[in-house]
């Protein structure tokens, strides 16, 4: 496997569920940022884009590298990959790809960081996880080297508006999931009633196993 960081999107306001910063909400008593990086465990890095959030409010793992956003009106989560791809360019190693995922997708496959990466291998510039026909954006794997002139597009008010308008411009590819019959593994929380159909879902999942 090629040199491979993951980046947690973890700088939402959650303004849909009255501000809760979604990476310690619960789904099944595990905290989401939590269940995400086990799903990611498997990348050599893992960092988390914190957004305008400070970072003591995300409660993350100690050591864990949190990255603010680079421009000051946040592009949302291009922002945070943005942020991603200064801060492994800087370093003396940088990855070659850099994978990414919401922090509020508590069905994450523990497959999709190894899926991505061979989807990468093979050719595709970019991936982008889709499942039903429905593009994930956010759940997605970049080349770091088409990413290099992000950060200073974004600083100068140039470039693409979101990520799905950058993986339109890298030309980026889909990696279509198979049905799973448990439901989409991309769903993630934006409301309350997300959050109680995942844990449903959950206690049914863990319910069928006994």
């Amino acid at each position: 496997m090629s040199r491979v960081a993951a980046v947690i999107l973890a700088g939402g306001l959650g303004t849909r569920l009255g501000g809760v910063r979604k990476a310690t909400l619960k789904v099944g008593g595990a905290r989401l940022i939590d269940l995400t990086l086990t799903a990611l465990a498997a990348a050599d890095t893992i960092v988390v884009s914190s957004g305008t959030i400070p970072p003591a409010a995300l409660a993350l793992p100690p050591g864990m590298a949190a990255l603010p956003d680079l421009h000051p009106e946040s592009r949302g989560p291009l922002a945070g990959l943005a942020a991603a791809a200064a801060h492994f360019l800087r370093g003396p190693q940088p990855p070659e790809i850099i994978v990414c995922a919401p922090v509020d997708t508590p069905f994450l496959p523990p497959d999709f960081l190894a899926r991505a990466v061979a989807f990468l291998a093979a050719g595709a510039p970019a991936a982008v996880a889709r499942y039903a026909g429905q593009a994930y954006p956010t759940t997605s794997a970049w080349r770091l080297s088409l990413l290099a002139d992000l950060p200073r597009r974004l600083l100068a008010n140039q470039g693409p508006a979101s990520l799905k308008h950058l993986a339109r411009e890298l030309s980026a590819e889909p990696l279509e999931w198979e049905n799973q019959p448990s439901g989409d593994p991309f769903a993630n929380v934006n409301t309350l009633k997300d959050l109680l159909d995942l844990e449903r879902r959950q206690r049914s999942s863990t319910a069928s196993r006994k």
